[in-house]
C-alpha cells in the first residue's frame, strides 16, 4: 500500500465549529480551529537476509497520515450576530490556521516518503533522520500559528491578513524548481516554509 495523505484539501464551514464560549486560555477569541494527526506506519523496521552478517533497515511505504479537526474547535454564540462579510472573513482566518497546519504536515510526508524505499545499515542514523524531520516541520507549528496570529492581529489587520492568505495560495499552487517529483512521478508543490521567507514572512 503506497503512503497516503488525508484531509490536506479541506474546506472548512461554520458546521465544523462546536458553539461554546470561548476557552479560558482565550477568553475574547470569537473562534478556534484546533488540528490534530493521526500517524499510522512510518517505524523503522528490520529484516535479515540469509546469509547476511548484519540485517538492513527501512521505511516502508506504508504511511498513512490523516488531518482532522479536533475537539476544541469551537465558535462563541457571538459569531451568530456577525454580520456575513465578518463572518465571511473570519472564517477566511480559521481556514488559514488549519491551511498553515495542512501544508506543513504535508511537506513533512513528502519528506517521509523520499526515506521509504531505502535500505539503512544503521538503525540508529534512520531514526535520526527521522527526529531531522520533525523538528524542522512538525516542531514549528507552534511558532507559524503565532506567527500568523501576531501578523494578522487575529485577523483585525486586513492587509497581513490577505498577504498570508496569498502565500497560502501560493504554496498550494505553485510547483518546485526545478521541478521535484514526488513518489507518484507528480511534480511537488513549493514548502509553505519557502514561499513564507520569499515573502518575508518567516525569518
Amino acid at each position: 500500500m503506497a503512503s497516503t495523505l488525508i484531509g490536506v484539501g479541506r474546506r472548512l464551514t461554520w458546521d465544523d465549529f462546536k458553539e461554546q464560549q470561548p476557552p479560558p486560555e482565550a477568553p475574547h477569541a470569537a473562534a478556534g480551529a484546533f488540528m490534530t494527526r493521526s500517524v499510522a506506519g512510518g517505524a523503522p523496521k528490520k529484516i535479515q537476509h540469509p546469509g547476511a552478517s548484519a540485517p538492513i533497515y527501512f521505511l516502508a511505504d506504508d504511511i498513512t497520515i490523516r488531518i482532522e479537526l479536533g475537539d476544541k474547535t469551537f465558535r462563541s454564540p457571538a459569531v451568530a450576530k456577525m454580520a456575513a462579510g465578518a463572518k465571511a472573513e473570519l472564517l477566511a482566518h480559521e481556514q488559514g490556521h488549519y491551511d498553515l497546519y495542512a501544508l506543513v504536515l504535508r511537506d513533512w510526508f513528502y519528506e517521509l516518503t523520499t526515506l521509504t524505499g531505502r535500505s539503512y545499515d544503521d538503525q540508529a542514523a534512520l531514526v535520526r533522520l527521522l527526529s531531522t524531520l520533525k523538528a524542522s516541520y512538525l516542531d514549528r507549528i507552534g511558532e507559524i500559528q503565532q506567527i500568523y496570529d501576531s501578523d494578522t492581529e487575529h485577523n483585525f489587520n486586513s492587509a497581513e491578513q490577505k498577504t498570508w492568505l496569498r502565500a497560502i495560495r501560493r504554496a498550494r499552487k505553485l510547483k518546485r524548481q526545478p521541478i521535484v517529483e514526488g513518489k507518484n512521478g507528480k511534480p511537488l508543490e513549493r514548502r509553505l516554509f519557502d514561499v513564507l521567507k520569499e515573502m518575508e514572512l518567516l525569518v
